[in-house]
């Protein structure tokens, strides 16, 4: 028997023109919420494929009055703000006779066999899209325009949402069959396909409105990587078609009748998880004023997706050679951390090809004046990217050397495995027996901002949580370290409340300094002030009843690339602290590590302890918290994943691999 596993519903071209609509326009728009909610169409995502405004009426849209709208959709469908998704389209977007030049070179000097344009004339591009920019920003799951790779994807857990932006090369007059993607783009985010999850693309223009060789191209790749279902709009009509071999288009009508002879309509879907999948689509019928299922166009297909489970490759000794059990995510080699690995191991993972990203495992929690508690606990740092998210904002933490790098996603699994991984291999560690019988502490804080990627966070922790009871180990605890993004922490909260968590989860959140000072060293502060953070801390805390790290970094002259310095005193150690309640926070005081991103004098031990006692009066609990590995650059903010000076996985790391697949596969299937 089926079961459903993924279920949306998809709008376009709402063409929000609040002040001159028509009549039918305000009946589509109040009868669609009530049609929803009647009709019980709840669902995981609310899928919106661009056009939020009419272009030739633009000035009378708020972005305002748009987001108000999806948000009265987006309740009747039982989804809140981190679980709507939007992509932009052709009406989302400035024209100016600039961008038609910047077009047209673009069209002239593009080869699909290379399959990317150029760095500034993208950024030029999508400077463009300020309204779509203004309605997506409560929506943070939605296609961000900003950095290297202009598309996007997201892992929904059980499936992933592949977000294409289609109106990158839009906005000219004879845009049809000219529109261009960059295959190279679309093929880097498609890695995840060996997966085996569903994938859904989304995208305003349908695929055949792309130049001849681009469409070509991108649909034998979405056909090759197992994308077969593709939602878009932008033709005010419901329909549905193939776009390759396997894949299927569907496309839905607008949300703005007037008087015109265009189709109103939307569509509700769902995948299942023996692979079927069906869409219903819905017309609203103008002369009787309702809506109505649209029969033609509401398909079942069985078995669209391959859903069956990847059968594990049979592992071949050979000479007593232990051959790795093939994943999409794999251990690439690992570097021992202090004499003999006296205090950990470094891992590097390998994410498609070419793409590098590691994770640590510490013998012990804390280096400098462990208790007992802390010799005996294992500390496991996760990437949660490879780089950072901030990056394609242009808000990296100058300090960060992850932030420096360029930003690829990784799914639950990938977290999951991480982790898995090397508490399964420590559990029977042939070097330091002592680590055996240790609790295993988990932290989300190696690269990138988890907060950015709770939904895979939350996966990967209960991932976790099944293969560390199979195998009969003790959690301590996991931490959410986050340089301060709001948008998870409610969700967070409803989680710990609601008991979605077996073993304790709480948050580590990286202040460093505040105000001007803030700004100057993570930009992050001007979208998401540390204050509204601390309050939101507050509420965590009532909930979870477990003090939160704040991590103060001991800056002492910091210089950064750009020639601006910094520096931490005791003055300003106290007005930190005094924005803090020593019943809520703890204190983590951070030795600054070495990167390329800026250099400070050496921090004498005086100093430290000073600041350290200071903190102590005020009444926090306090610690000065220095990296492990600092030669080896794996500390906080070091992180860069450096393919030299590995070793090769030997046969008793591999055995370990294989054995972690075999617990996340167990996993996978039961939760």
């Amino acid at each position: 028997m089926k079961t459903e596993i993924f279920s949306w519903l998809h709008l376009s071209d709402i063409h929000f023109q609040p002040d001159t609509g028509s009549f039918n326009d305000d009946l589509v728009r109040e009868s669609l919420p009530v049609f929803i909610e009647e009709n019980q169409m709840k669902g995981k995502v609310l899928v919106i494929s661009g056009d939020f405004r009419f272009a030739p009426k633009k000035n009378e849209t708020n972005a305002n009055q748009a987001i108000d709208y999806i948000r009265k959709i987006a309740v009747r469908v039982g989804v809140d703000d981190h679980h709507v998704v939007l992509v932009p389209g052709n009406h989302d977007l400035e024209r100016s006779k600039s961008r038609d030049n910047q077009i047209l070179g673009t069209r002239k000097d593009y080869d699909v066999n290379v399959g990317t344009i150029d760095k500034g004339v993208q950024s030029l591009l999508t400077h463009d899209f300020d309204f779509y920019n203004s309605v997506k920003e409560p929506f943070k799951n939605s296609l961000n325009l900003e950095g290297d790779n202009p598309h996007g994807i997201i892992d929904m857990g059980c499936c992933y949402l592949l977000l294409l932006n289609t109106s990158l090369l839009a906005g000219m007059d004879d845009e049809a069959h000219q529109l261009i993607l960059g295959s190279r783009y679309v093929n880097s985010l498609l890695s995840v396909s060996a997966e085996k999850k569903p994938i859904i693309a989304v995208g305003h223009h349908g695929l055949s409105l792309l130049e001849n060789s681009e469409q070509k191209e991108i649909t034998r790749l979405l056909d090759s990587k197992g994308v077969r279902l593709y939602l878009c709009g932008h033709e005010h009509d419901n329909w549905v078609s193939h776009f390759s071999e396997h894949g299927k288009q569907v496309n839905v009508g607008c949300m703005k009748q007037g008087n015109d002879d265009v189709i109103v309509g939307f569509e509700y879907g769902r995948i299942y998880d023996n692979g079927d999948a069906d869409v219903t689509t819905y017309k609203w019928d103008r002369d009787s004023k309702c809506w109505y299922k649209d029969k033609p166009n509401s398909k079942y297909w069985d078995k669209l997706y391959d859903m069956e489970p990847q059968s594990p490759a049979a592992t071949t000794v050979l000479e007593k050679r232990v051959e790795m059990t093939p994943h999409s995510f794999m251990l690439k080699g690992y570097q021992l951390i202090g004499g003999l690995g006296c205090d950990g191991i470094k891992y590097v993972w390998e994410k498609g090809q070419n793409l590098f990203v590691e994770s640590l495992a510490f013998n012990q929690r804390i280096r400098l004046q462990p208790t007992e508690a802390d010799t005996k606990t294992s500390a496991y740092t996760i990437s949660s990217s490879l780089g950072c998210m901030l990056s394609t904002m242009r808000q990296q933490c100058i300090f960060c050397q992850t932030g420096a790098q360029s930003f690829v996603p990784l799914t639950a699994e990938d977290l999951a495995l991480q982790a898995i991984f090397m508490a399964e291999y420590d559990s029977n560690c042939p070097s330091y027996p002592e680590v055996r019988s240790n609790m295993r502490e988990f932290a989300f804080m190696g690269q990138g901002e988890p907060g950015y990627c709770y939904d895979a966070v939350k996966r990967a922790i209960l991932l976790t949580d099944f293969a560390m009871k199979r195998i009969d180990q003790t959690v301590s605890r996991y931490i959410i370290s986050s340089c301060g993004i709001m948008d998870f922490l409610p969700s967070l909260i409803q989680d710990c409340k609601n008991g979605i968590y077996s073993n304790r989860v709480t948050l580590h959140f990286s202040l460093n300094a505040i105000d001007g000072d803030r700004d100057q060293i993570m930009p992050i502060n001007q979208t998401y002030n540390y204050q509204d953070v601390i309050a939101m801390c507050h509420k965590l805390y009532q909930v979870i009843h477990e003090k939160i790290g704040v991590g103060i970094l001991l800056l002492v002259d910091y210089k950064t690339t750009s020639g601006k310095y910094i520096s931490l005193d005791s003055k300003k150690l106290k007005e930190i602290l005094g924005k803090l309640d020593p019943e809520v926070f703890k204190v983590d005081l951070c030795t600054v590590n070495k990167t390329d991103l800026g250099s400070q004098r050496p921090l004498s031990n005086e100093d430290a302890n000073k600041y350290l006692q200071l903190s102590k009066d005020m009444g926090f609990e306090s610690k000065i918290f220095a990296s492990f590995g600092d030669g080896e650059e794996m500390g906080c903010g070091m992180l860069r994943s450096s393919i030299s000076n590995l070793s090769d996985p030997g046969s008793t790391t591999i055995a370990h691999f294989n054995q972690a697949i075999e617990l996340l596969n167990e996993a996978k299937k039961n939760i």
